[in-house]
């Protein structure tokens, strides 16, 4: 009774997408196939599933009613799935998966308490499109609603106006979904599927979005930190690339919805850290020289952080610095037109903040990042460039890539189309070897990197004097730290490890203050000008800021000292990594 891996991906739906797709040949007047589906959705009263990250439901589709048990898979996007059929809409223990199991073990143990949690009813419309020999593709456009009972709480949570307790939120999405075939031909076809019909990944599954309507989730999601480093030691280079990349693409997935939104700072924050390790581990494994891809990646990373930069260092300034004077300074009028001032600034950055995550790129680069991701965990080995055959002679043809002619399995009036035909510039690959292969082991190359790191960042501590000899420290200090913390449970003798990293944390906290009373000054005048301050009111609160800046400012001396101390301690706790 073992389950299957399902890999899915789900896309926004409007009309707009709808015309594009129809002229592509998934018209929803004219689909393969088209059902009526109604889901029941169970858990426990106190969500012992959804702590557990296990779904189970039971579907009435037009030939009976299935059981579905659903949990979280290996990669992103992908879950472990089990279905059987069933008599009726009730869940039936012995369509459960083998107690022994993980999943099994946790359904049967709360099988006797499962209530009803909320119902979905939605028209699915269907198409199969046979991508290669092997690749078989069902694309789906599901639009209805869900309904579920709405909790006090939830109605206090929206202001405590009158409302109804049963409520809907309606559903409108395009799936696609792998049923053959390997997860690399599908991440492959799925990129340039999304590319050509400029579709926006959706993160929550309607079990998710259904969790929320019935008050087992907040509302809004919440900022959500990182995880523990996925490796160890037994890895190779190239399984532990991909684990760290995986890992840090659910962290940055899980943050975008509670910055779309919601308003909690830390979404800003946790997406710049995701952002940071994605550019971190990229340059930690020197993935770039295994693949040029991999610069794209990393560029991408680099535009998506720094249109996090505004918004985020706006925020720090008005919860920081200009909080900290406004409360010394509660009746200066000047101050008070600066703060208010700074909260347009931050509204402003914000949306543009949300701009950027609400459309393509991140959907493009989430989906690149997997494909890639992929390839590292097979140890797919670059392969010479392919010489020009004669006119009529096949080319040779990447397996990862799909070929020339594809079609859909559908009706006969469904033709091929161009979109579906379009091959992507396969990059020129290396005649030789890379330095380090990715099958080898990962340890000793860990180490070899995190020392590296570490004597660029004491050279850095031994010559810097000035603010931007700092930032170049604080700059290195972040990187070394982000590649402690991936290496970690790859390494011997984690709890040295650890101390070490306890010493790089306050350095960075430590350099991360000097850095910020440099550019206090310098955000304040610039919100002042965004914000159209007078003259009269720019030089009254800028002046206020710079000179508690300059009182609450440590001398140069002081930093020097503190960061030789720290360097001390860090040096020692390095050492057992030479």
């Amino acid at each position: 009774m073992a389950g299957t891996a399902e890999l899915e991906l789900k896309f926004g739906f409007d009309e707009t997408i709808g015309q594009r797709l129809s002229r592509a040949g998934f018209d929803r007047e004219r689909p393969w196939r088209t059902v009526k589906l109604w889901t029941t959705y169970y858990d426990t009263p106190d969500s012992a599933l959804v702590k557990a990250r296990v779904a189970l439901r039971v579907r009435k589709t037009p030939e009976g009613y299935v059981q579905t048990v659903k949990a979280d898979g290996d990669v992103p996007f992908e879950r472990f799935e089990f279905e059987r059929p069933v008599p009726g809409p009730n869940p039936q223990r012995e369509a459960l998966p083998e107690i022994n199991t993980p999943v099994g073990k946790v359904v049967h143990r709360h099988f006797e308490a499962l209530r009803t949690l909320f119902v979905t009813e939605f028209e699915r419309h269907l198409w199969r499109i046979q991508a290669t020999q092997s690749l078989l593709i069902e694309l789906c456009i599901d639009e209805g609603e869900i309904t579920a009972e709405l909790p006090g709480a939830q109605r206090d949570e929206l202001g405590g106006t009158p409302i109804a307790r049963k409520v809907r939120w309606p559903i409108r999405e395009l799936e696609i979904e792998r049923i053959t075939g390997t997860r690399l031909g599908f991440l492959w076809w799925a990129l340039r599927f999304a590319e050509r019909h400029q579709l926006t990944l959706i993160i929550p599954t309607k079990y998710d979005r259904g969790l929320r309507l019935c008050g087992r989730l907040p509302l809004v999601a919440q900022p959500v930190p990182s995880n523990e480093s996925p490796l160890h030691d037994s890895q190779t280079i190239g399984e532990a690339a991909a684990a760290a990349l995986r890992e840090t693409l659910i962290h940055l997935l899980a943050n975008i919805e509670p910055l779309l939104l919601g308003e909690d700072p830390e979404a800003i924050h946790q997406l710049r850290v995701a952002l940071r390790r994605f550019r971190a581990i990229i340059r930690f494994f020197e993935l770039s020289e295994h693949d040029a891809r991999w610069d794209a990646v990393e560029q991408t990373a680099r535009t998506l952080l720094s249109g996090s930069n505004e918004a985020r260092d706006t925020d720090v300034f008005s919860l920081g610095l200009l909080a900290e004077v406004r409360a010394a300074f509660p009746k200066d009028a000047a101050l008070a037109a600066l703060v208010q001032g700074a909260q347009k600034v931050r509204a402003q950055a914000r949306h543009r903040n949300r701009e950027v995550f609400s459309g393509r790129e991140p959907t493009r680069f989430a989906l690149m990042v997997l494909y890639l991701c992929e390839r590292l965990a097979l140890h797919l080995k670059h392969r010479p460039t392919r010489t020009a055959k004669p006119p009529g002679q096949a080319q040779d043809q990447s397996p990862d890539q799909p070929p020339a002619h594809l079609h859909l399995q559908s009706l006969a009036y469904l033709k091929s189309h161009p979109h579906l035909q379009t091959l992507p510039k396969v990059q020129p690959q290396p005649t030789s070897d890379p330095v380090v292969a990715l099958d080898d082991p990962v340890r000793p190359f860990a180490l070899q990197q995190l020392l590296a790191l570490w004597h660029r960042l004491e050279r850095r501590l031994m010559k810097a004097r000035t603010p931007q000899d700092w930032h170049r420290t604080r700059l290195g200090t972040k990187s070394l730290r982000y590649a402690m913390e991936i290496a970690l449970p790859a390494l011997a003798r984690p709890r040295r490890v650890r101390m070490a990293l306890k010493q790089l944390v306050k350095l960075q906290n430590r350099l991360g203050e000097a850095h910020d009373e440099v550019v206090g000054g310098a955000i304040a005048h610039r919100i002042a000008g965004e914000a159209k301050l007078s003259s009269l009111e720019t030089q009254r609160a800028t002046g206020l800021i710079e000179g508690w800046n300059a009182c609450a400012a440590k001398p140069a001396s002081a930093l020097e000292a503190t960061a030789r101390r720290i360097e001390s301690r860090l040096s020692k706790a390095m050492a057992v990594l030479s």
